[in-house]
């Protein structure tokens, strides 16, 4: 019993956080707060380069020796720990599967082709960007008017995170930043969470184990002894002792069933001492019966004009000590059976 009671316990902490950590999964991977911290990212991003290429132009129309690479003298490159989290862009010069997600910043011209790649293996420069993203070039032509935007979209690779950000110089748009972040995935966070509740599966069973025995000890040791003194207390009932009680300590269900044992010991005891009152009844109003046929008889033989002789050997033959009950009927009976037939024969000779 102590042992299930840990072992519930146990059962019971690991289902709470097993909701926890799904209920924290779900908010992340479908809640729009996961969606804004990603499009708050990007957007972040997407102006800091905005900003590096407006005052790389330092005119009216983008440098056109402007790139992302790192180390070139016109790269408005930055390094990653002005970023946290989604906002590291690197430099990828060639094409990799690994990097189908990866992050990247595309420098756009007015004219809609890309001047300065951070992924130029799959985005290269001096290609259209309706080519190369043809369901986010609407974006980008508003973004050339001024108006900035961003948005999230679930595509075959997986989740995906863009900002596009207008780059101004005297308030005018001269040019475009877009950047793209892989997106939040709830499916990259079940190893640690399946880690973390291993972990705490052990953590929570080591720790309720002694926990559980100890307060199983100290719950259940009244409650057994309790059962035990029923236990004897039955048995020794079951085997004539029929004084047997035991003390009703708590109104519980033990002390119900205590209660009910002291009943049903009552009332049987009761019933067998009723029960040996009726067989003594029965058996003087019996007895009785027997002698008051005798005495009947005793009077019939007694009146009757039969031989004497025969009345005495009944009287002796029914005042003898040894003589049983039933050598006692049959004697009567051929005692009656001769007066019977001596009153036929007077009645014939009559």
């Amino acid at each position: 019993m102590t042992v299930s009671y840990a072992l519930t316990t146990v059962a019971a902490v690991l289902v709470l956080e097993i909701l926890f950590f799904t209920t924290i999964w779900a908010v992340l991977t479908f809640s729009p707060l996961a969606d804004y911290g990603s499009l708050s990212g990007a957007t972040q991003a997407a102006k800091v380069y905005a900003l590096a290429a407006a005052a790389q132009a330092g005119g009216a129309a983008l440098d056109p020796r402007t790139t992302l690479e790192p180390g070139q003298p016109s790269s408005i490159a930055l390094s990653k720990d002005l970023f946290s989290g989604q906002g590291n862009i690197q430099y990828n010069p060639s094409r990799s599967p690994d990097m189908q997600n990866a992050a990247f910043a595309l420098l756009i011209t007015p004219g809609g082709s890309v001047l300065a790649s951070s992924y130029p293996a799959r985005y290269p420069v001096k290609t259209p960007v309706a080519q190369l993203l043809p369901k986010r070039s609407h974006l980008i032509m508003n973004a050339l008017a001024g108006v900035p935007g961003s948005a999230v979209e679930q595509t075959a690779q997986g989740r995906i995170v863009y900002a596009v950000e207008p780059v101004l110089s005297r308030e005018k748009a001269i040019g475009v930043v877009y950047v793209q972040f892989p997106g939040f995935s709830g499916g990259g966070i079940f190893p640690g969470f399946i880690g973390v509740v291993l972990i705490s599966a052990v953590f929570w069973l080591l720790l309720m184990v002694p926990v559980g025995l100890l307060f199983g000890l100290i719950t259940t040791r009244g409650l057994v002894r309790r059962l035990h003194h029923l236990i004897t207390a039955t048995t020794q009932f079951a085997e004539g002792d029929y004084t047997q009680r035991v003390p009703i300590s708590r109104a519980d269900e033990v002390g119900q069933l205590e209660q009910h044992f002291n009943q049903m010991a009552a009332q049987l005891v009761e019933s067998m001492e009723q029960r040996q009152i009726l067989i003594e009844q029965t058996a003087r109003q019996e007895e009785r019966a027997r002698i008051e046929q005798e005495m009947r008889t005793a009077q019939l033989i007694q009146q009757s004009p039969c031989c004497p002789k025969t009345y005495r050997r009944w009287r002796a033959g029914n005042s003898h000590p040894t003589i049983n009950r039933q050598k006692r009927s049959e004697a009567t009976f051929m005692i009656l059976s001769r007066l019977t037939m001596a009153g036929w024969g007077s009645s014939s000779a009559m």
